[in-house]
């Protein structure tokens, strides 16, 4: 027996919703783990993204309104971007790619919000995080000198048929010697296990009264966390500290606060163990590299800009309050000797 038109109707769009998912998915594990595949001159990544983005609008095109601001600002940005290119003569090859790149972007928070919406956020988590702690796990075994994890991520590279071009090389020179995990290098590598971390913390919040759920969470934490310190980017550390600290002290501050003093002191143990005994760079425990040579002027010109700038308004705002006060005085006595002067008329014709 045939299944009804009604029934065949039913069906579509759910397969259709799978689809996107799964091209989602996909997706997410060529930008993490296969960047360099390309076909016909576009990475894989791509032409994923772009056909998932396309699957959305063609089952509900009202996605596109759901999330109206989102839509503004980068028609806005693409707009800006073009008139900005145009004025600056680049090429129409190079604005092309940059409004590509730009549109990929966009589609992939319209297809996000496509998968919460249909599937729930549980679900998009779980599968950021599970992509990303794979590499994670290899970005700490490569700290850990570990010979096995990376010929792991050299296979992955030889996989790709697009190699980094030299100025990337020339550019990323230090970085490219970092734990990459399973990434190209270790910067993308840090800031997905920084992404996968928020959205694991996100997942405590929503689970906060099941244990189970918790203790499986602070064991991917940790997992992330180590992941993003092994990859040595100091700007993700900070934060791969700062955002769970904060979560963990808002729903159990009973517990948390009394252990995280030792874990500091522990944390500092095994960077400087780990710099020591497994041949890590001292990016964890020292400031002596280009990078942090760099930022540290930076820092130092940002402050005495920021400084002379708070002096500036500072001296500004005193000589206005002054300017302020001297004006204030002079109608009050104005208004005063007015006031004598009236009161004065009215006792000399009173008088007569």
């Amino acid at each position: 027996m045939t299944d009804s038109p009604f029934i065949r109707y039913q069906q579509e769009p759910q397969a259709m919703r799978t689809l996107i998912l799964g091209l989602f998915a996909l997706h997410f594990i060529f930008l993490a783990y296969f960047n360099n595949v390309y076909v016909a001159g576009l990475p894989v990544r791509s032409f994923l993204i772009l056909l998932a983005g396309g699957l959305v609008v063609m089952r509900d095109y009202s996605t596109l309104f759901r999330i109206g601001l989102v839509s503004k600002v980068y028609l806005l940005l693409g707009i800006v971007g073009l008139l900005v290119s145009l004025a600056n003569n680049v090429t129409l090859g190079n604005i092309a790619n940059g409004e590509l790149k730009l549109l990929q972007s966009y589609l992939m928070v319209l297809v996000a919000f496509f998968v919460v919406e249909q599937f729930g956020f549980r679900t998009l988590g779980y599968l950021v995080v599970g992509i990303a702690l794979p590499s994670a796990l290899v970005g700490i075994l490569q700290g850990l000198d570990v010979q096995l994890a990376w010929k792991l991520q050299s296979g992955l590279l030889s996989i790709q048929n697009k190699e980094l071009s030299d100025e990337i090389r020339s550019q990323m020179t230090e970085a490219l010697s970092r734990p990459p995990g399973l990434s190209l290098y270790a910067i993308p590598q840090t800031y997905m296990l920084l992404g996968a971390l928020m959205i694991n913390l996100y997942l405590v919040l929503q689970n906060r009264y099941n244990p189970r759920f918790q203790m499986v969470a602070v064991g991917v934490g940790v997992i992330l966390i180590g992941g993003i310190f092994a990859s040595e980017t100091r700007s993700a550390m900070g934060a791969a500290l700062l955002m769970p600290a904060l979560i963990y002290v808002i729903l159990f501050p009973a517990r948390v606060i009394p252990v995280t003093g030792l874990l500091v002191l522990l944390g500092a143990v095994a960077a400087l163990a780990l710099a020591d005994k497994a041949g890590m760079d001292s990016r964890l425990v020292s400031l002596d590299d280009a990078s942090a040579v760099g930022r540290a002027t930076l820092y130092k010109y940002g402050t005495e800009l920021f400084c002379s700038s708070h002096s500036a308004t500072v001296s500004i705002l005193i000589r206005w309050n002054m300017r302020w006060n001297i004006s204030s005085m002079t109608i009050i006595c104005s208004a005063t000797s007015r006031l004598r002067r009236r009161i004065t008329l009215c006792q000399c014709i009173t008088r007569s």
